[in-house]
């Protein structure tokens, strides 16, 4: 089960008034406060301090109303004893004890006949406690001996259990926060919200994190770099031509300083009465223009982050650095373009160039031309700089219901090109010779903000309100990568390495990079080959065997490409499996023959005969990789081809056949151990053999459907099975006892693959449509993935793959453990998640 933010989790009647409510955030130690004080009050009252009515009205009594006084169900009661019990459960947190250690010792004082904090004593109190102490001493002595006796073997019996409640509750009330946390989370990551995704995640506590945790603090950081600038809106930013330094604005009203390799600020240039923001580095990288908010344009000196010259009147619009960083273009509000000299301020160039403010200015033709764009009657004109000619002018596309006229242009390295965007989502490539409309591309559902062509003038970037990035094959004008969701409304991008990363920005205090040549973006790929039956992962690390029709393929997952096909030697192939102790993989066929396959030497060392004209369903080597069994079924019907079968590896002799009568077996499963065998098949039953004796030991109803998978516990206490269509259940198994554990629901289809996690806390199970992920413990649902049967689990638990219908879905694991996180120990979480991030992509793609 997936939880909201708010939804309540837990035992109405023993839960605090902020849980009821749903403010996850406020849970905290006075909590456990609560819920210890409400065990306390049903040992006095015999009842829950909330009971009666349904749960909306037991969540309001929680909240608003105050529980039946103690002193109407016990009168003889310890008014001392209540108050402590009415403290603990005060509404307000802060009137509250403060933590379950207080409450103890409250307890402690009361039960050594101290006085107590929570009671407010009267005169005849202290008269009382006063001609108690001067009674007669040997009666004081002897009653206070028994009394003493008797309190303290009530009071280790009470504190005893007590502690044993109260790490009860925590125990539990960590869990619940621990799943609404996920489950906040993966909404979270579903809007693209990644940033708030994972300060959810943060507030998971470390003991309850799993999987899932590592899952979904994978899908929050799905760029390999970023930059925290430390500005709400860090709209534009600027990258030096040598690719080395990034600048941005800054809070001080000034440009900061970037080292792009390791996001280390460098410098600052001095604060401002007025906010300064990047536009343009020189050529050779030594200045900066920047803009203020006045619209003036000023020069900066990168190494001194000095200010070297403010150019003109205020008014400046827009501008653009010619090739040769001799020139600058500005244009103004006022429909003014002009070509200053850099250094000198000198007017080589001006111009009015529309009726209105000039929305863009851009150099091209090796600096002898300039494109201006005016937002008066939204017009590109394009001029000579030399002699200040003007040359081919069009008009841009506005749309009816547009909110406003142009937005940016790029031109293409070629000069061949400009392409426009306007307040539509649309993208307009323009012949640049002739003015023509060439091409339309769509894809955005927003306004597109910003156009940026790579180096190569291969691809182009466009950034949205629509929250995402779009990369573009300019030779096909469709989108040459994934979407990227970006967190909140972007801004601009730059292309460096070659084109092979992207940087972006929009509203947040964020830079971030992307790898726009991985194949899987989002850890989602579609692969030519229609990937059916996936086996197990190879000892080369990162790879798993996966089949369609005759042939089998070692797939890398990083970056999702097929690095080796093997022609399949058996023909057909049904299922595989593979065992890393010797780097064989097992390949069975639809005709009944088993293929050994040496990956090392790429050769067949051995063939297995099952049963001729069958279907090998099930294959699975031993943990040792000494024997491997085999299930089939045969394509005319039940008889003896119908069977259960135990190989030697090294000889190929086959060792024992398990008598399967007419149950037709599917798959099949070893325990860790080897010693047991346990067989899922179409009479719905799955049976459980002792692998040494052969011997048969039991027959479990299992399913309404037949037993379509079934897998054991790395820890080997459980073995579970899946069922078919009718069914669409699994059943967990106690490996020893053989009884039912637990049954897990929510898949709407067939099962069709199982997989444990190494520790045996999670379990994985998928359909024609979902791949669940279960709490094996509570049969909590945790998380669910779009992906589909079959799955398999990498060894280290930290990659889950789904291939269904020619789609393969990788889905990738942080570490849950803040030990593997580097970084001081006493570091920002953030800061410790984006070293990890860095290197967790940069391992990935080498």
């Amino acid at each position: 089960m997936q939880t909201l933010h708010g939804q309540i989790m837990g035992t109405l009647a023993y839960m605090p008034p902020e849980q009821a409510e749903g403010k996850i955030d406020k849970i905290d130690e006075r909590s456990d406060v609560y819920a210890l004080g409400a065990v306390l009050y049903e040992l006095l009252a015999g009842s829950p301090p909330f009971q009666q009515g349904n749960p909306l009205q037991l969540r309001y009594q929680v909240i608003h109303e105050q529980p039946e006084p103690l002193a109407s169900h016990i009168p003889e009661a310890s008014p001392e004893l209540i108050a402590i019990c009415e403290r603990a459960m005060a509404k307000n947190p802060d009137a509250r004890y403060r933590t379950a250690s207080e409450l103890a010792e409250e307890l402690e004082r009361f039960q050594a006949g101290r006085m107590v904090q929570a009671y407010s004593y009267q005169f005849s109190d202290h008269l009382r406690r006063f001609i108690k102490k001067h009674k007669t001493i040997l009666t004081i002595a002897a009653a206070a001996t028994a009394l003493l006796m008797v309190m303290a073997t009530y009071s280790y019996v009470r504190v005893v259990k007590e502690k044993r409640t109260a790490v009860a509750a925590q125990q539990a009330a960590l869990q619940e926060l621990s799943f609404a946390t996920i489950s906040l989370a993966a909404l979270k990551v579903a809007w693209g919200e990644y940033d708030d995704a994972a300060k959810t995640l943060a507030r998971c506590p470390e003991s309850m994190r799993n999987w899932e945790w590592g899952h979904l603090m994978c899908l929050a950081h799905p760029d390999i770099f970023s930059i925290d600038t430390g500005v709400e809106d860090v709209w534009r930013f600027e990258v030096s031509h040598d690719e080395t330094i990034l600048a941005t604005r800054n809070s001080e009203n000034g440009i900061t300083f970037w080292d792009r390799s390791t996001g280390r600020e460098l410098r600052r240039t001095p604060s401002g009465k007025e906010p300064v923001g990047p536009v343009l580095f020189t050529p050779d990288n030594a200045y900066l223009v920047g803009t203020t908010a006045s619209g003036t344009a000023t020069l900066w000196e990168v190494e001194s982050a000095s200010l070297v010259r403010t150019y003109g009147s205020p008014g400046m619009s827009c501008a653009s650095i010619s090739r040769d960083g001799k020139t600058m273009a500005v244009g103004f509000s006022n429909g003014q373009a002009s070509i200053i000299n850099l250094l000198t301020e000198e007017p080589l160039f001006q111009k009015t160039v529309d009726s209105g403010r000039v929305a863009k200015v851009r150099f091209f033709d090796q600096d002898r031309k300039l494109a201006t764009v005016g937002e008066g009657d939204n017009t590109l004109r394009v001029w000579d700089c030399i002699s200040g000619e003007p040359g081919i002018a069009f008009p841009l596309p506005t749309p009816p219901d547009s909110a406003g006229p142009h937005v940016d242009i790029a031109i293409s390295p070629d000069d061949h090109h400009v392409v426009t965007s306007g307040r539509d989502p649309s993208l307009y490539i323009w012949d640049l010779a002739t003015g023509a409309l060439a091409k339309t591309a769509t894809g955005h559902t927003k306004t597109v903000w910003s156009l940026v062509f790579s180096p190569d003038g291969k691809k182009l970037a466009s950034t949205s309100l629509d929250m995402t990035v779009r990369v573009w094959d300019t030779s096909t004008w469709t989108e040459a990568f994934p979407p990227i969701h970006h967190p909140y409304h972007t801004g601009h991008a730059a292309f460096v390495d070659n084109g092979q990363t992207l940087i972006t920005s929009g509203v947040s205090s964020k830079l971030r990079m992307w790898d726009i040549t991985r194949s899987d973006s989002r850890d989602l790929a579609s692969l030519s080959e229609q990937l059916g039956t996936v086996g197990a992962w190879t000892s080369i690390p990162g790879y798993f065997a996966g089949a369609s029709l005759d042939k089998i393929h070692l797939v890398n997952p990083s970056p999702c490409k097929v690095e080796r096909t093997i022609e399949s030697p058996v023909g057909e192939v049904v299922n595989g499996a593979f065992d890393p102790t010797h780097d064989l993989l097992a390949i069975g066929g639809r005709g009944g023959e088993i293929s050994l396959w040496d990956l090392k030497a790429n050769r067949e060392v051995r063939r297995l005969v099952h049963h001729q004209d069958s279907w090998v369903f099930g294959i699975k080597f031993s943990p040792d990789g000494r024997l491997l069994v085999t299930t089939g079924a045969a394509e005319g019907g039940p008889g003896p081809a119908w069977s259960a079968f135990c190989w030697d590896v090294e000889t190929g002799e086959l060792i024992r056949e398990y008598e399967a009568g007419a149950f037709e077996p599917m798959v099949a499963a070893l325990s860790p151990d080897g010693r047991y065998l346990v067989v899922g098949s179409r009479d719905n039953k799955v049976r459980k053999w002792d692998v040494a004796t052969g011997e048969l030991l039991c027959t479990l109803d299992a399913h309404i459907d037949w037993a379509l998978c079934v897998a054991f516990s790395p820890d080997g206490k459980y073995f579970a099975s899946g069922g078919r269509v009718s069914d669409h259940t699994v059943r967990l198994w106690d490996a020893e006892s053989n009884a039912l554990v637990r049954e897990f629901i929510g898949l709407p289809d067939r099962i069709g693959s199982l997989a444990f996690s190494p520790d045996s806390s999670r379990l994985f199970a998928g359909d024609r449509r979902f791949t669940m992920v279960w709490d094996v413990q509570t049969g909590r649902e945790v998380l669910r993935l779009p992906g589909t049967d079959p799955i398999a689990l990498s060894p280290d638990g930290r990659t889950l793959i789904a291939a269904g219908g020619g789609q393969l879905n990788v889905w990738r694991s942080f570490s849950w453990n803040m030990e593997d996180y580097p970084g001081d120990k006493d570091a920002p979480f953030e800061e410790r998640v984006e070293l990890y991030k860095r290197a967790f992509w940069k391992n990935r793609n080498q």
